[in-house]
């Protein structure tokens, strides 16, 4: 029963691929991402779509009552998705910088140890898989 999951488990993994190919920036390493607290909350200001990895943010625009009270982090200012930063929305200001939720390697090294689990369990399923923090182009 456990090989007969794992094996079907597979498939999971190029929807994870679909995913992280979307989200994927050659200078992943470079952009801002939010604390762990922030993570599993962050939504885009203007259409409330959940934000999975990558948005668009802007600390200067965020009101000022805020800044005043709260340290301001990563995830607190004016979120954009992609989508609606690709068809023009954006912030008064209009200088929005390119932010994730979490390091991007956390997400790769998720996915490589799941590959693992599953090649544990039913190596033939998942041969022609590789490990994308290994490969990230």
């Amino acid at each position: 029963m456990l090989e007969k999951v794992a094996c079907e488990l597979h498939h999971l993994l190029d929807l994870l691929d679909d995913v992280l190919g979307e989200e994927y920036s050659s200078e992943y390493q470079d952009m801002p991402h939010a604390d762990t607290s922030h993570q599993d909350n962050i939504t885009c200001d203007f259409c409330g779509a959940d934000v999975f990895q990558s948005f668009f943010e802007c600390m200067s625009c965020t009101s000022q009552s805020h800044i005043i009270y709260e340290e301001t982090e990563v995830g607190d200012g004016i979120v954009i998705c992609p989508l609606c930063y690709i068809e023009g929305r954006s912030c008064k200001c209009g200088v929005m910088k390119p932010t994730q939720s979490r390091p991007f390697g956390d997400l790769l090294r998720t996915r490589d140890d799941a590959l693992c689990a599953i090649r544990a369990v039913c190596a033939n399923a998942v041969r022609d898989y590789r490990s994308l923090l290994d490969h990230p182009k």
